[in-house]
């Protein structure tokens, strides 16, 4: 608002505390009106030869602030990690366990879960080492991995097809 009025209830009269126009004319009415159309008021204490003809564009510089890395990050990564080797170990017994108390059919099987949990053990290895060295250097990511789990899915999918197909078109174990 370009004036402050003060309203005194006992004489119930307006009088301008602080004006910064120059122009008696604006008056706090024709403010409020711009504003509800609106339009934003201008200070008519500025001169038209004070507005600039050509707004100018003002560059945005980014500020380069050092990102300082919590430990539960490292920790969240070791957490990840940990979790991977954990289902690799699951999986590795299962295999072992099929390889030792199977028959022909299993073994196979377990063979194929043991190369399984070899491989996404190792690969368990390079993505933390991965996610440890962007860490490091305060890499802004991505951190996610989305194709991981899908690969591992899809490996365990024709492990599992594997076994079941071998285990039924076997002619010495049919169920029946």
């Amino acid at each position: 608002m370009s004036t402050l009025i003060n309203v005194n209830s006992n004489d119930n009269e307006r009088t301008p505390l602080l004006s910064t126009s120059n122009n008696a004319n604006t008056t706090r009415a024709q403010t409020e009106a711009q504003i509800a159309h609106g339009q934003v008021p201008i200070n008519p204490s500025i001169q038209s030869t004070q507005l600039p003809t050509h707004p100018q564009l003002v560059p945005i510089k980014k500020v380069m602030v050092p990102l300082r890395v919590e430990p539960k990050v490292y920790f969240a990564n070791e957490r990840t990690f940990l979790s991977w080797l954990h289902f690799c170990v699951v999986l590795g017994g299962l295999a072992l366990g099929l390889l030792n108390f199977g028959d022909r059919v299993a073994q196979l099987s377990g063979l194929v879960f043991t190369l399984v949990a070899m491989v996404f053990m190792g690969y368990s290895v390079r993505l933390y080492q991965t996610r440890s060295d962007m860490i490091r250097r305060r890499d802004p990511g991505p951190y996610d991995d989305q194709t991981g789990p899908v690969v591992l899915c899809g490996v365990l999918f024709f492990a599992i097809g594997l076994n079941f197909y071998l285990k039924f078109t076997s002619p010495t174990n049919l169920i029946f």
